[in-house]
């Protein structure tokens, strides 16, 4: 979804993060709540076709999608750090994670000795703190901020909320998410668009809420990043 020279910092900024849930239906107990997302990050090799990575990876989701992940997609570096791949899963809770994880150990022991067609890889597991990004758009606008370690983690929340809000009004649909295991401890606000004119337009009007609400705020940003990712499958 400012990897500071190293590929695992940008990465979890997508997608990706990307809390873009197409909700399915999942579990005996019913309601899908989409609470966390898995967030994997593939960078194309120098001289690789980067069409056969993308057919290798929406392989991938499928099979992630039959071992029971509630919903998964990918999408591909359009703007920002990385040249690759971003994918996202949702999932509702740990138990679900772990149930998941026990069949995709199971058939990655058919063939333990896979070669890896990408450069680099990355994972991460965020959780979702708001969603209104329902749908998985055309576009995504992948920001991640980290702030202050002097910062308790309720101040570092709060931060993060009256950002969240800025880009709300501006785009109209976006997520929150929070580190939870993985590379770095950062906040992950993705926001959908259209195509470049309808960001351009969302982009003018969220710069306008900002400097009406933010500019004079101690906002406390340590690390700040931006991707554009395009989508591929969800």
């Amino acid at each position: 979804m400012n990897y500071g020279g190293s590929m695992k910092q940008i990465l979890l900024s997508l997608f990706l993060v990307l809390s873009l849930s197409a909700y399915s239906a999942h579990h005996e107990e019913g309601e899908v709540k989409n609470q966390f997302q898995l967030l994997s990050t593939y960078e194309i090799a120098a001289g690789q076709n980067p069409q056969d990575l993308a057919e290798e990876l929406m392989e991938m989701q499928k099979n992630q999608e039959s071992y029971g992940y509630n919903n998964c997609g990918v999408y591909r570096h359009q703007f920002g750090a990385m040249r690759g791949f971003y994918t996202y899963c949702n999932f509702d809770d740990m138990k679900q994670f772990a149930a998941v994880m026990k069949k995709s150990i199971a058939a990655q022991s058919s063939d333990p000795s896979p070669v890896q067609s990408y450069a680099s890889h990355s994972d991460n597991i965020v959780a979702v703190l708001e969603r209104n990004l329902t749908e998985a758009p055309n576009y995504i606008l992948n920001s991640e901020y980290n702030f202050g370690p002097y910062l308790t983690a309720n101040e570092q929340l709060d931060r993060a909320n009256k950002l969240y809000d800025v880009y709300k009004e501006g785009f109209g649909a976006c997520n929150l998410t929070q580190h939870r295991y993985g590379p770095e401890y950062s906040f992950y606000i993705v926001c959908g668009f259209d195509d470049f004119d309808d960001f351009a337009e969302k982009s003018a009007k969220t710069d306008s809420i900002y400097e009406k609400s933010l500019m004079d705020e101690k906002l406390d940003i340590k690390v700040h990043s931006d991707n554009m990712l395009i989508k591929v499958m969800d």
